[in-house]
Order: structure tokens, then sequence, then C-alpha cells
């Protein structure tokens, strides 16, 4: 009788091994489709983020540029001292 039981759950045992191996295998490559799906996303938005900051470290650098501009610092001191002139209560 204990023999019977031993060769039925071994038996079974190697029944049910293919079928786990095969119902893990669907899974295995969801996760992997998954897996990249997300990675791709994620390296889109890090190459969105990055172009986001260089173009705003672009604009930053020449608003810089101009704002050091000879002719912008001149412009910017003419405009002050009439406004200074026209208004002198203020």
């Amino acid at each position: 009788m204990k023999t019977t039981i031993a060769t039925v759950v071994f038996v079974s045992s190697l029944l049910s091994c293919p079928v786990i191996a095969q119902e893990s295998a669907p899974k295995d490559v969801l996760e992997s489709s998954l897996s990249r799906s997300i990675h791709h996303d994620v390296s889109a938005v890090q190459q969105e983020v990055k172009n986001d900051n260089t173009l705003d470290l672009m604009q930053y650098v020449s608003e810089f540029k101009f704002a050091l501009n000879p002719s912008s610092i001149m412009a910017t001191i003419k405009e002050t001292a009439a406004d200074i002139l026209s208004y002198p209560e203020e």
C-alpha cells in the first residue's frame, strides 16, 4: 500500500513538473516584455528630461551673454538714467 501511494505521488509529481514549466514560460515572456517596455519608457522620459534641461541651459546661457553684452549694459544704464532724471522724486 505504501509503495503504491509513493508511486502515485512520484508519478504525479513527474507529470505536474512539465505543466508547471509550461505555465511559467508565458509568465517569463510577459515579465520580460513588461520589463523591456518599462525600460523603454524610462529611457524615453530620461531623454526628454535631458533635452528639456539642455534647452533651458542654452536659453539661460544666451540670456546671460546678452546681459553681459556692453551695448545692452549701456542701454540699461541709459534707460535707468532717463527714468531717474524724468522722475526725480522716486
